[in-house]
């Protein structure tokens, strides 16, 4: 394992160092590791608290029934996870809890110089684009999982 943090893992220095630095500010830190089938070798990453997402009733982390990561990730990587089938590709609907307005309403707002956001040219909206939600796994032998599907490796 040692050689593993310190000649294989090449980033694990460097990601563990921004945890212990950012750890007395956030009081938690966390250190993801995955095995990564590009690189073909395991992969560390520190994750600050200020992304991990935990129900409000939980009492833990580990006692937690989901936890969930939020990653600011390119629109380049977004479709390079859909090619990779990590995200299915499906159609955008934007998530709203305004009723859709009535003819009437949408003269009033192009009279009042309001503009509705469309997103008729099928363009993914900047914010959707940069967050995606991963599901971790808590165990032994299983790393960070993401949609649902548990990578997990022997004699980890």
């Amino acid at each position: 394992m040692n050689w593993q943090l310190t000649e294989q893992i090449e980033e694990f220095r460097d990601e563990q160092e921004q945890l212990l630095t950012q750890l007395p500010l956030g009081g938690s830190q966390f250190m993801k590791m995955w095995w990564d089938d590009i690189k073909k070798r395991p992969c560390a990453e520190f994750v600050p608290i200020d992304n991990i997402l935990l129900p409000f009733a939980a009492a833990s982390f580990y006692t937690s029934p989901r936890v969930t990561e939020q990653q600011d990730i390119s629109q380049w990587e977004f479709q390079n996870r859909i090619d990779r089938g990590l995200y299915r590709d499906v159609s955008f609907i934007r998530a709203t809890l305004d009723p859709e307005p009535t003819a009437s309403e949408k003269a009033n707002e192009k009279i009042e110089g309001k503009k509705m956001q469309s997103s008729d040219d099928g363009a993914m909206p900047q914010a959707n684009a940069a967050c995606a939600a991963v599901r971790v796994g808590i165990s032994s032998s299983t790393m960070w999982t993401t949609g649902g599907i548990v990578s997990k490796r022997a004699g980890s």
